[in-house]
Order: structure tokens, then C-alpha cells, then sequence
């Protein structure tokens, strides 16, 4: 069986101490690939072969200074997997504000600094991988976390626009959009319990969410998807998760009206008809 490291000998992998991006990590190692992880904190769970940069990826100022100052080198990288992300839940008028500009420097514009910064090696060595993680909910947007959407559909499209510009290049983008996984995402995500009371619909949507998450596959089966993908070296979009979300979903977004699609949206997460005063 051929192995990653046949193609591909380091990678650089951003959020890599947990969910998806740990178990991106540790098919990385077992493959032979020499991996670097950018993230705030160390985890003892890493692989003891990687090597951990920190890096609050953020703050757009202390990236601009890693890159700058050469403490981070994307373009030495056979393989750049954007990963590192993060979610708030609230209702968009009561959004907390500083995390506007954290969620979109940490799952929009560091993975476009990065993506920036590695590809020129990449191109001139005509071989590498870039794997911007974007999400299904750049197609199916969840409620009550418009940046998180906004976030992953802008990353997407980033992406695609990237694998407009690199074809025939050698180097293999892709644009990974994952859907439920069993991952900690949603203890981490940033949300205020005592809202329910006042936002009715809040924990209906969030207990949807919940119950996904808690009947989703392991995160190890979209790190042996990506694996796949990586070996092929081709560019695309590429949708992972169960059938329904890898294979019908997909389907649905590029061949369903839009309105059809938010309306069976509102219906599965309980979401309101019409907007009424919330409680005092």
C-alpha cells in the first residue's frame, strides 16, 4: 500500500491539537509525514514525533509577525491543512461583537495568509497540497452562527478560486467541507445557556445540533477520507461525512432552489416562523 510519505514528506496543519485537525495529525505521523501544528496551547494527545509552534492564529497581528519574522515557513511545507476553527451561537443582534473580527481572522483570513505563503514554494517545486477545511455549512449555513458560515462559505470560495489558478500546477488544492463529526466542537463553542429562556427557538436549534453531533461518525473516518484524497493529488471540492452529507446533501445544494433549501433548514432546526419580541 502506498504511503503518504512517498508524496509528500512534512506538513503544516493549524488546529491540530484536537477534533478533526488531531485526528488529521495522527494519520499524518502514521503515514511517515513530519508535521508541525500551529496552534495557542500543546496537547499531551499529540503524537510525540510533532512539532508544536504557538500561535494565536486569531490575532492577524501575531500572524503577520510569525510569517515576517520566518517563525513560521509555510512555504517549506509539502502539505498546508487550514483547519483551526471555532464556533459562537447566538442570535445575530445579540452576536458578541469582539468575536466578529476573531472568527473571521481565525477561519478566514490566516488561512488565506498561509495559503499565500506556501504556495509560491509549492508552485515552483510543481508538487504540495493545500486543504482549506471548510464546512457543509458553507452550502447548509446553521442557525445561530452566521459568522461560522460566513466564515467557512468565504473560505470555500476562496479555495475554489484558488484551483482555478494552480491547474496543471502540480500542487493539489482542495477544498475539504466536512459535516458532523464526533469532536468537542460543540462544548467549545461560545454560548450563553441563559438565553434559552428569552430566545425560545435557541435551545431547540442547539439540541438538534447536539443530537447531530452525538450520532455522527468518528473524526479518524474523515482523516481516512483525506488520506484518499491526498494520494490522488487532484484538486475539487470534497464533501465528507455519512451518505447523506458526503453523497445526497451535495446533490441537493447544486440541483434544489435555494428557497426550498433554507426553508427545509428552518424546518429541521425548529427555527421560527415569524420573528416575534423577545421576553423582557
Amino acid at each position: 500500500m502506498t504511503r503518504l510519505s512517498a508524496r509528500y514528506k512534512t506538513a503544516l496543519v493549524t488546529g491540530g491539537t484536537s477534533g478533526l485537525g488531531l485526528a488529521f495529525t495522527r494519520m499524518l505521523v502514521a503515514e511517515g509525514v513530519a508535521v508541525t501544528i500551529l496552534s495557542r496551547r500543546a496537547s499531551p494527545e499529540l503524537p510525540t514525533t510533532c512539532t508544536h509552534c504557538e500561535l494565536d492564529l486569531a490575532d492577524g497581528a501575531a500572524v503577520e509577525v510569525a510569517l515576517a519574522a520566518g517563525k513560521v515557513v509555510p512555504e517549506s511545507y509539502d502539505i498546508l491543512i487550514n483547519n483551526a476553527g471555532c464556533g459562537v451561537f447566538a442570535p445575530l443582534e445579540i452576536f458578541p461583537a469582539e468575536a466578529i473580527g476573531k472568527q473571521l481572522c481565525l477561519m478566514l483570513e490566516t488561512p488565506i495568509r498561509l495559503t499565500h505563503a506556501a504556495l509560491p514554494g509549492m508552485l515552483a517545486r510543481q508538487r504540495g497540497a493545500i486543504v482549506n477545511v471548510a464546512s457543509l455549512a458553507a452550502r447548509f449555513p446553521l442557525p445561530y452562527e452566521s459568522l461560522y458560515n460566513t466564515c467557512k462559505a468565504g473560505l470555500s470560495n476562496f479555495t475554489r478560486s484558488v484551483i482555478q489558478e494552480t491547474v496543471g500546477s502540480g500542487v493539489a488544492v482542495v477544498d475539504f467541507q466536512p459535516g458532523d463529526f464526533r469532536t468537542a466542537f460543540n462544548q467549545a463553542t461560545q454560548r450563553n445557556p441563559d438565553l434559552f429562556a428569552k430566545y425560545p427557538h435557541l435551545e431547540k436549534a442547539w439540541g438538534r445540533l447536539e443530537s447531530n453531533l452525538e450520532h455522527s461518525l468518528l473524526p479518524e473516518k474523515a482523516a481516512a477520507h483525506l488520506r484518499k484524497v491526498l494520494l490522488k493529488g487532484h484538486s475539487g471540492t470534497v464533501a465528507t461525512g455519512d451518505v447523506f452529507q458526503s453523497i445526497i446533501a451535495p446533490l441537493l445544494a447544486r440541483g434544489a432552489p435555494e428557497r426550498l433549501l433554507l426553508w427545509c433548514l428552518r424546518v429541521y432546526f425548529s427555527m421560527p416562523k415569524h420573528r416575534t419580541a423577545r421576553r423582557a
